[in-house]
C-alpha cells in the first residue's frame, strides 16, 4: 500500500481536523454582548400605596430595560440581596452596573450626617446593596451608570455628601422635583467624559429629585451643574466610564439624541470590559 505525501497528509489533515477548530475560534472572537445589571428597588410592602401590602417586592420600570437593550446591552436584574458579602456573585457575570432612580432617600447615616427635617423615607436594605455592589464595581473596573438616586448612591459609595433636600437647604434652587419632561438646562463642564459623550456645551433635561450631591466623592469631579448652582452630573474622568447624573435620560431616550448617546456609551464601556465570546 502506497501511502499519501507528506504534503498531502497535512492538507488532509488541515480539512479534517483544523477546520472545525477553526470555526469554533472564529466564534470564540466574536464580541458578546455585554451583561449590563440593574437594580431593582424593593417595595417593603408596608406603605399606603405598596404594590403587595405585607409582601415585600422587587420593581423596576421598563424604561431601564429598554434603554439598555436598544442601546446592544443584555439587561439583568438585579435584587436586593440581604448580606452586603452576596454581591460577589453578580459581579462573576457583569460587564457593567446600572444605579436606577429611587422613591426613597440615601440615609444620611450613610454619609455620617443626622436626619434633616425634610428628609423623605428611606429602604436601608436596599441603599446597603446598592452601596455594597457599587463599591464591588468600582473596585473591579466595571463600568458604573447612576441615574437619578443612583448618582447619589454612586455618590455616597465613593465618599461623597448629600443635600437631603434642596429647597430648604439650597438657597434660590429651581424646582427640580415632579417635572418628568425637559424642564430646565445643565451646562457641561468642558473635557469631561459626560461633555464629549453628548457633544454639546448645555442640555434640557427632566428634573424629578428633592436631594443633590453636596461633596463629591473620592476622584469624582462636577461634569454638569444646573444655573442655579446644584450639581447635576458628576464623573470619575480618569476610568471609561462611571458617570452619575441627576436627570433621567431613560425617559427621554426614544426622543432625545444626548440620552440616547449617553446609554450607547454606557454599553459600549462595558463591552470593552466584557470578553469575547
Amino acid at each position: 500500500m502506497r501511502w499519501p505525501s507528506t504534503a498531502k497528509r497535512l492538507a488532509n489533515a488541515d480539512d479534517t481536523c483544523r477546520a472545525p477548530h477553526q470555526g469554533i475560534l472564529e466564534k470564540r472572537r466574536k464580541p458578546v454582548q455585554p451583561r449590563i445589571g440593574i437594580t431593582c428597588d424593593l417595595d417593603l410592602g408596608t406603605g399606603t400605596d405598596s404594590r403587595a401590602p405585607g409582601r415585600p417586592t422587587h420593581v423596576l420600570y421598563d424604561d431601564y430595560v429598554q434603554a439598555v437593550a436598544t442601546a446592544g446591552g443584555v439587561p439583568i436584574l438585579l435584587p436586593t440581596a440581604t448580606r452586603g458579602d452576596s454581591v460577589a456573585p453578580y459581579m462573576q457575570v457583569l460587564h457593567g452596573l446600572l444605579i436606577p432612580g429611587s422613591p426613597t432617600d440615601v440615609d444620611p447615616a450613610c454619609y455620617g450626617e443626622e436626619p434633616h427635617p425634610r428628609l423623605g423615607p428611606v429602604n436601608p436594605r436596599r441603599t446597603s446593596f446598592e452601596l455594597a455592589i457599587v463599591r464591588q464595581a468600582r473596585a473591579q473596573g466595571l463600568p458604573i451608570f447612576g441615574i437619578c438616586g443612583g448618582a447619589q448612591v454612586l455618590n455616597v459609595a465613593l465618599g461623597g455628601s448629600l443635600y437631603q433636600d434642596i429647597p430648604s437647604q439650597v438657597s434660590k434652587a429651581y424646582k427640580h422635583s415632579g417635572s418628568p419632561d425637559p424642564s430646565h438646562l445643565v451646562d457641561l463642564v468642558p473635557e469631561t467624559r459626560l461633555a464629549a459623550i453628548l457633544r454639546v456645551q448645555e442640555t434640557r433635561v427632566n428634573s424629578l429629585h428633592h436631594q443633590a450631591i453636596k461633596v463629591p466623592g473620592q476622584e469624582m469631579v462636577i461634569s454638569a451643574s444646573a444655573r442655579d448652582g446644584v450639581i447635576e452630573a458628576v464623573e470619575i474622568s480618569s476610568q471609561p466610564f462611571v458617570i452619575g447624573v441627576q436627570w433621567h435620560p431613560e425617559r427621554l431616550f426614544a426622543d432625545d439624541e444626548a440620552s440616547r448617546r449617553l446609554f450607547s456609551a454606557f454599553v459600549q464601556a462595558a463591552a470593552t470590559y466584557a470578553p469575547e465570546g
